[in-house]
């Protein structure tokens, strides 16, 4: 069968008699406030000094300083780069928020090596001064941030195990309309959501992405396999909800993304779940349709399903028929499907 008919196939099936919606409500993203904690954005209020060596600065007739000159913004920035070229952290830092104070930035390449710097060093309170700092910078003047800057701070934030700051990035990327491509940071972002068990949030990130995608018309924003079988993995194992799958499908299906043994599997560990057994042998018919061939993968968490509703006839039946059907091959699961049994 050729494989666009595959697509309308699995999608038409799949769209049939949806009579169930989402079982569990969606959980929210990690609380990114407990992150920030002690917040880096307070600023002590201090009443106001004079300074008799601001001839470089225009003032206003009272108060703080209106404007840097060119000549004083060149000696910030300078200061700055020397700064983050000797680990000078605090002196990097207290150089760009006085820049960014008065609405100014430094070059590109000094931004992105703060930040990078920033993001490097392996401790919460950095990693907090370089995600609010690439947050500021979306927002303010997304041109001077590099790709490859985005995904060193994400590859940071995985390395931290802090999930709230990742997912809170690429939600103000979206809203900024600073589109990344996803090949750059989906990854990432999939690896953080599963160690973390924050696969709902990373549901709706996917949701998003794929609007993005297709919306805009913009081929490399558009989600690999594996990131649809994570989101796969929300909508079945997670939200347990038929509804909610069947979406990411049809979605699977506009953008044209091959499901795998994975993606059906998580189906039919959902099918399992819900007694649908009609779906379940449409299942097996996709599976030779698609010609996939790795049974176990998809059997194993067919199981699952049947193991957690307590449905140890279907477990039995299931074993049984993909012995004689596999001649054996298939029965050869893992120690995790055993231990399920």
């Amino acid at each position: 069968m050729h494989r666009s008919a595959l697509h309308l196939h699995l999608h038409l099936r799949l769209r049939r008699h949806r009579t169930f919606s989402s079982s569990a409500s969606s959980a929210g993203a990690p609380p990114l406030y407990s992150f920030l904690q002690p917040s880096i954005f307070a600023h002590k209020k201090q009443p106001p000094q004079p300074d008799p060596t601001s001839g470089g600065l225009q003032t206003e007739q009272q108060g703080r300083p209106k404007t840097l000159t060119s000549e004083l913004k060149s000696t910030l920035e300078t200061t700055l780069h020397k700064a983050v070229l000797t680990s000078d952290t605090d002196g990097a830092w207290k150089s760009f928020k006085t820049l960014t104070s008065y609405s100014d930035f430094p070059s590109k390449s000094v931004t992105n090596a703060l930040i990078a710097h920033l993001a490097s060093l392996g401790d919460t309170h950095n990693l907090k001064r370089a995600f609010a700092s690439m947050v500021y910078l979306i927002e303010k003047k997304p041109n001077l941030v590099d790709f490859g800057t985005v995904v060193t701070l994400l590859d940071s934030i995985r390395c931290a195990d802090t999930p709230a700051p990742a997912f809170a990035l690429i939600k103000s990327m979206i809203k900024n309309r600073f589109f990344v491509p996803f090949g750059l940071w989906g990854n990432v972002l999939v690896e953080i959501s599963q160690k973390s068990g924050h696969l709902v949030s990373f549901l709706r990130v996917f949701e998003e992405i794929c609007r993005v995608a297709l919306d805009e018309k913009l081929e490399y924003m558009k989600p690999d396999l594996a990131a649809c079988n994570a989101a796969m993995e929300a909508c079945c194992r997670y939200l347990e909800s038929v509804t909610d799958a069947e979406k990411v499908v049809e979605t699977m299906s506009v953008l044209g993304i091959r499901p795998d043994e994975s993606s059906l599997g998580s189906l039919g560990y959902l099918y399992a779940l819900k007694g649908l057994e009609d779906k379940i042998s449409e299942l097996e018919i996709l599976m030779d349709g698609f010609g996939l061939t790795d049974d176990r993968v998809f059997y194993s968490h067919l199981i699952d399903g049947y193991v957690k509703v307590g449905n140890l006839k279907s477990v039995t039946d299931t074993i049984l028929r993909c012995q004689r059907e596999g001649d054996g091959v298939c029965v050869n699961f893992g120690e995790e499907t055993y231990s399920e049994v």
